[in-house]
């Protein structure tokens, strides 16, 4: 009986270990693909992976494969290092040492070395708002005592503002700020839930607003800011001075932003890049803006931009001394419109620093002064073109002073050349403005005929401006302020044009270089009424 009970329980002990034993199976087992893999992949639990890649010839015993390429192996350090020092490349170097955060922003000389700072975190920065890219870090409320952290690896992590966190990698300034480049497992956090240092109030537009970088700060708006425009990496708000307050939109509603609002309350932070500083949000309600309403309403010609406050519109009037210099009020569309026209320096008669005044050119250009050739007057300029400092058609240009115009009128632009060097070739240019130097549109003249020839006598260069048929191809016509006229200077075509030259005058196998010059004198513009 007793034997019968043991066999019995014997039994249902081993059904339940093979159960056990099925069922872990069942579960380890991978999963298949389906479609099966290609020959250059692998299954990985029920995907297809690329193989990684062989490499050809076998790596040596001091290189290791990566991805097809043979790479030098790390080195190891024998005999181990010390608690206190870390392996580079077969060698012991200590730690670094524990810094405050204003050494690291202020020593040069530490740019491309391992550093280790601690500091409280005051910021998550985020990578297409989904996963964590880095932290804000700040250690004190002195200048210079902010810093970024950048994950050189990024991914969802349980740092939260308020940690004390310590921090060691490598510094760089490659971006126009100051960052240290660490993987996220070697930031370690010290505690949590401390006071995040205050909101220091700054003046976005002092001059060492770049020292606040990386610190979080309350800007001070002293003046009526409203936004101006959405550009691919900010938003940008500006004032009547034309100061403009930079935003990176780290809040997906600023997008949605109707442009008549006015800014009220800016608290971010200070974030350095190359088109300047910019403050970054870090939650809706450290960004606050008001809609104005007016009642009554604004003229056609105003915007309300405080309640009850309707101010004119750049560009609009209602009476001459709304407009700028040379400019009279049109009081049957309340446009500014000049009143004459005038092309300051168009001889090249004034000079200073070897410089016609009022002109600019780009950096393959060196304009000089000329009293032997020219064409009328006292001084024309020389002209010379460095082919090797030409990396875009920008730097081959010189554009006169600015000349104010009207975009519902069209000019006749004229020039006198003198080309006679088959090195460089030049064909008449200009660049359109609005009021507040913002460029909207360009033009010159389209194909060969465009193009000066080589020879020994002064040429006059003409175009008549198209702005009543749309000739400017970006903002809209009434935007059009001004314009500065001149000329870019090519290399000299000697290529063939379905099979003939385009420059007949220059000879047969001749090294075009494209260092050359050419003679100006005598800009002029005219207005004209077809």
């Amino acid at each position: 009986m007793c034997n019968k009970k043991i066999k019995k329980l014997f039994f249902i002990i081993f059904f339940l270990l093979f159960s056990i034993m099925i069922s872990c199976n069942e579960k380890n087992e991978p999963q298949k693909c389906t479609p099966v893999c290609t020959d250059t992949q692998n299954c990985d639990n029920g995907t297809c992976v690329d193989k990684p890649k062989k490499c050809n010839p076998t790596c040596s015993d001091t290189q290791k494969c990566e991805d097809g390429t043979c790479i030098d192996k790390p080195k190891e350090c024998n005999p181990t290092c010390s608690d206190t020092q870390n392996c580079k490349n077969g060698t012991c170097v200590d730690k670094a040492t524990l810094m405050v955060i204003k050494k690291i922003q202020t020593d040069s000389s530490l740019i491309g070395e391992e550093v280790m700072t601690k500091g409280i975190v005051s910021a998550i920065a985020l990578s297409q708002k989904v996963n964590h890219k880095g932290l804000y870090i700040q250690d004190s409320l002195d200048k210079h005592s902010g810093i970024y952290i950048y994950f050189t690896t990024a991914g969802k992590t349980e740092f939260k503002v308020g940690d004390q966190v310590e921090v060691h990698g490598i510094l760089d300034r490659e971006l126009n700020y100051a960052r240290i480049r660490t993987k996220i497992e070697d930031i370690v956090v010290l505690s949590h839930d401390e006071k995040v240092y205050d909101k220091l109030e700054v003046d976005y537009f002092s001059e060492d607003i770049k020292d606040y970088e990386s610190m979080l700060v309350n800007v001070k708006l002293e003046s009526r800011f409203n936004l101006s425009e959405y550009l691919d990496r900010h938003i940008v708000f500006s004032n009547d001075k034309r100061d403009k307050i930079l935003i990176k939109d780290t809040i997906s509603w600023l997008n949605h932003l109707s442009i008549n609002v006015k800014l009220v309350k800016l608290i971010g932070v200070i974030d350095n890049s190359k088109d300047g500083v910019r403050v970054l949000p870090r939650a809706e309600n450290e960004i606050q803006i008001s809609t104005p309403h007016c009642d009554p309403t604004c003229k056609e010609w105003e915007s309300c931009l405080d309640d009850n406050l309707c101010v004119l519109d750049i560009g609009r009037c209602e009476k001459k001394s709304d407009c700028k210099a040379n400019y009279d009020c049109d009081l049957t569309d309340n446009y500014c419109k000049v009143s004459n026209i005038i092309l300051d320096n168009g001889d090249f008669d004034i000079w200073s620093e070897d410089k016609p005044t009022g002109y600019i050119y780009g950096k393959a250009i060196k304009v000089h002064q000329e009293d032997k050739k020219k064409y009328r007057t006292d001084y024309g300029a020389i002209v010379i073109r460095d082919d090797g400092k030409v990396d875009a058609t920008k730097d081959m240009h010189i554009l006169s002073p600015k000349i104010a115009v009207n975009y519902n009128k069209n000019y006749k632009l004229t020039l006198f050349v003198l080309d006679n060097d088959y090195n460089v070739d030049c064909r008449i240019y200009y660049e359109a403005y609005d009021i507040n130097d913002n460029k909207i549109g360009s033009m010159f003249i389209n194909g060969n005929n465009g193009l000066t020839k080589n020879v020994e006598n002064w040429i006059e260069l003409t175009t008549i401006t198209n702005f009543l048929g749309g000739e400017i191809w970006r903002g809209t016509p009434d935007n059009l302020s001004y314009i500065r006229f001149g000329i870019r200077v090519h290399k000299g075509h000697d290529q063939l044009n379905n099979g003939e030259p385009i420059d007949n005058t220059i000879p047969p196998g001749y090294p075009v270089s494209g260092n050359g010059k050419i003679y100006l004198d005598s800009l002029s513009i005219e207005e004209v009424t077809q």
